[in-house]
């Protein structure tokens, strides 16, 4: 054989049922000669013949079996085995079958939905019908659940009802709180608290850690830290002005070699010749 004959892929479309355009894929002309040498002149891939084998075997083939058809023309099947099954059902069959759906309907979560005051979808659920069906006929026909009445009792006991008296208001709809205690507190308050309260907030300003973040070089904010500010102030109070720590002076005696005293060296006794 000879050297290696490139040539765009294109040229040998014809050979195939869908013709996709490859102009940058390129093949050995001397190899694709010969398939096509070998092949019948009318010879397509797929080929019809062997398509045909498999439409059988294509899952689509089936869905008329199927109340919801969906297609899978990836899927195959076992022909004889599906077949075996088509030939043995009702002309009218369908899966699932209406008989079976009726049957379990009333045992759809979804079936009870009118119960609650949020319709929420759960196809997948299934429940006791002779359970929840007793249920419904025991409660008032306009009964919803949460039932608004019991929802009354709970809203002033939810944490969000009491968000006024914090100055960052988060929402904590799923947190509940003894209304007596707090409707308590709310009372004892005069008409604009809020906590953190300002004048609180003033006291412990003095005692924040970055209060006296001007005493180091390096600042690192630490908001979270309170430090006893009588002792701070008088530190403070007792360094001059430009003082930061660590100090200039401090550092520039760790970076300068240690001087020590020079020993002098004893002159070496020589000899009297």
């Amino acid at each position: 054989m000879g050297p290696f004959e490139a040539v765009a892929s294109d040229e040998y479309n014809y050979l195939f049922f869908t013709k996709s355009s490859n102009p940058n894929v390129v093949v050995d002309n001397r190899i694709w000669n010969r398939i096509k040498a070998s092949l019948p002149s009318e010879y397509v891939l797929p080929n019809s013949a062997t398509t045909a084998v498999f439409k059988s075997m294509s899952g689509d083939y089936y869905n008329a079996l199927f109340l919801a058809q969906v297609s899978n023309p990836d899927v195959f099947v076992d022909d004889d085995i599906w077949n075996r099954i088509k030939v043995s059902l009702p002309s009218e069959y369908v899966l699932p079958n209406p008989g079976t759906t009726a049957v379990f309907e009333p045992m759809s979560g979804d079936y009870y939905n009118a119960l609650f005051l949020d319709h929420v979808s759960n196809p997948g659920v299934f429940v006791d019908d002779q359970i929840w069906n007793r249920i419904r006929a025991s409660l008032p026909s306009d009964y919803v659940l949460p039932n608004p009445a019991t929802a009354t009792v709970f809203e002033s006991m939810s944490g969000d009802y009491y968000n006024a008296l914090f100055l960052t208001k988060l929402p904590n709809s799923d947190v509940f709180v003894d209304d007596r205690i707090w409707n308590g507190i709310t009372a004892s308050l005069p008409p604009n608290y809020v906590v953190p309260n300002s004048a609180t907030k003033l006291v412990f300003e003095r005692m924040r850690a970055d209060y006296y973040n001007a005493l180091f070089l390096t600042k690192l904010l630490n908001s979270d830290v309170f430090v006893d500010d009588r002792i701070w102030n008088r530190i403070t109070a007792s360094l001059p002005p430009n003082y930061a720590l660590p100090n200039p002076v401090t550092m520039s005696f760790r970076k300068s070699p240690s001087v020590g005293p020079q020993r002098q060296r004893k002159p070496e006794n020589t000899a009297l010749n």
